[in-house]
């Protein structure tokens, strides 16, 4: 796979090629006070988010860093910090952790879920204050949260009528040593 970013200025006839090649995939993110932010794995097999200047393409920055152990599976923006989700390898039910960086890079907060489970959702806009995400696991059907960005507080904003408690049960996540020492 790869894919190559080309641009132009409004006032500029042509494209020119801001991200060469087919060698690398480049999934751009927000464009912000004349920079490109985007996702690649070029250099980094588990993804990273760079920031390229439009003016001086030469400059190409490491946003936040590739994780050796998890994949950046992307990011959004909204407000001014980004929500960037990574889905840790040992779960296989496909749990996220989400962690919220400003546009330096610098950690905000790791965003604190109301259960383990999978997570979907956490896109906005710029102007945006809260995001929506939905949560489900084994033992309650997808429910709506608000995520306010500032606080960085979860509440409850939706929950589907089922005929059963689902506070009733618990999910666990429990990790054994295999034989050849893997978990």
């Amino acid at each position: 796979s790869g894919n190559e970013i080309l641009y132009k200025k409004v006032s500029e006839p042509k494209f020119r090629t801001l991200l060469p090649g087919f060698d690398a995939d480049y999934m751009p993110v927000d464009c912000k006070d004349d920079a490109l932010f985007f996702v690649t794995n070029e250099g980094a097999s588990n993804y990273a988010l760079k920031r390229i200047e439009l003016n001086a393409p030469a400059k190409v920055a490491t946003v936040i860093p590739e994780d050796g152990k998890n994949l950046l599976e992307g990011v959004s923006t909204a407000e001014t910090p980004q929500v960037s989700s990574y889905t840790d390898t040992y779960f296989t039910m496909g749990i996220l952790s989400r962690v919220q960086y400003d546009y330096d890079g610098k950690l905000v907060r790791t965003v604190e879920l109301p259960a383990i489970g999978t997570v979907g959702g956490f896109g906005g806009e710029r102007e945006d204050t809260e995001l929506y995400y939905t949560l489900t696991n084994y033992t309650s059907p997808a429910t709506v949260y608000k995520y306010d960005i500032a606080s960085g507080a979860s509440t409850l904003y939706k929950a589907p009528e089922v005929k059963f408690d689902p506070s009733q049960f618990t999910t666990e996540q429990v990790f054994y040593t295999s034989k050849d020492g893997t978990k």
